[in-house]
């Protein structure tokens, strides 16, 4: 919560004026604030982005201020963009570029997990992977029904232009599912690592709401919405970019 802080002349005292920040504000915060996990060497628009009003379809938008106005028409509900930017086929098969796995999006829904404690411990111990097997500490969002683990990572190119790993279909695809895997021990969404690639993987914008996790009657009229049902920062990434290089060996084996 911003404060603002001034001082009386006549008693010396510090008073703090809490602000409370309108939901545009949180939203846009929290794009920029996922915006910045960004590869800056990848084009930033156009770029994708989801809410509740597009029914979960990808849009393309070229700026933020485009993006805050579809997830203000949504009421700021399901919103989501694309960790990946956009390039069309024709770009594509024209310049022969291939998406390399920069950015880890790790999917953890609390509905697998019978107790709180036993999911919190699992987060614990995911978080635990990720600083034993990269040395660093990723975002960790609340997305009102689970977890997201996001971290900005480098490998030495996309796996399409590595020679062992011709063999296999989209390998710098499975190379996210590989790693989503290996940090959750298994424990990720399996839906979301069966499916995840460069043109689906979306994240939650914090300071948005998950639709789901509101209060509904039979009409699906939202009734209520718990604090629960807010995306929010948990923890902030460190800021470190770590090589995934040496995870290639083990993934080749998987």
């Amino acid at each position: 919560m911003a404060t603002v802080t001034t001082t009386t002349t006549t008693t010396s005292r510090v008073v703090i004026f809490p602000i409370s920040k309108s939901r545009l504000q949180k939203v846009e915060e929290g794009l920029r604030f996922i915006i910045s996990h960004f590869d800056p060497n990848e084009p930033l628009w156009p770029r994708t982005i989801s809410s509740h009003t597009t029914g979960g379809k990808q849009i393309v938008v070229n700026s933020i201020h485009e993006a805050l106005k579809w997830f203000k028409a949504a009421n700021f509900r399901d919103c989501r963009i694309s960790a990946y930017p956009i390039y069309t086929d024709e770009y594509i098969k024209r310049t022969g570029i291939v998406f390399a796995p920069t950015i880890l999006l790790c999917d953890l829904d609390r509905e697998h997990f019978g107790t709180n404690e036993e999911f919190e411990a699992v987060v614990t111990k995911i978080m635990v992977n990720f600083e034993k097997i990269l040395g660093v500490r990723p975002t960790l969002l609340w997305t009102g029904s689970g977890v997201h683990f996001i971290l900005p990572q480098s490998i030495i190119m996309p796996l399409e232009k590595i020679e062992d790993f011709n063999q296999f279909a989209e390998p710098s695809r499975k190379f996210l599912h590989f790693e989503e895997w290996l940090m959750t021990d298994g424990k990720a969404d399996q839906n979301h690592n069966r499916n995840v690639s460069f043109k689906n993987c979306m994240l939650r914008i914090p300071g948005s709401q998950n639709f789901g996790s509101c209060q509904r009657n039979g009409r699906d009229e939202i009734i209520g919405i718990p604090y629960e049902a807010e995306v929010r920062i948990i923890q902030t990434w460190d800021g470190n970019i770590p090589s995934v290089n040496h995870l290639l060996p083990r993934c080749y084996m998987w």
